[in-house]
Formats: structure tokens, C-alpha cells, sequence
């Protein structure tokens, strides 16, 4: 599945690290 895709998969990790970044940015 397209979901499975590695790709996909690190820009969901990227996107969670991201959103961490931006907390403690705040």
C-alpha cells in the first residue's frame, strides 16, 4: 500500500518531530 511507503512513513515521523519542535519553540 502507498501508505506503507517509506517516504510517506518519514514524513509522518518528520511531521510528528516537527510539531515537537514547534512546542518548545513556543
Amino acid at each position: 500500500p502507498r501508505s506503507l511507503s517509506p517516504v510517506n512513513f518519514n514524513k509522518k515521523r518528520w511531521h510528528q518531530i516537527e510539531r515537537r519542535l514547534n512546542y518548545f519553540q513556543l
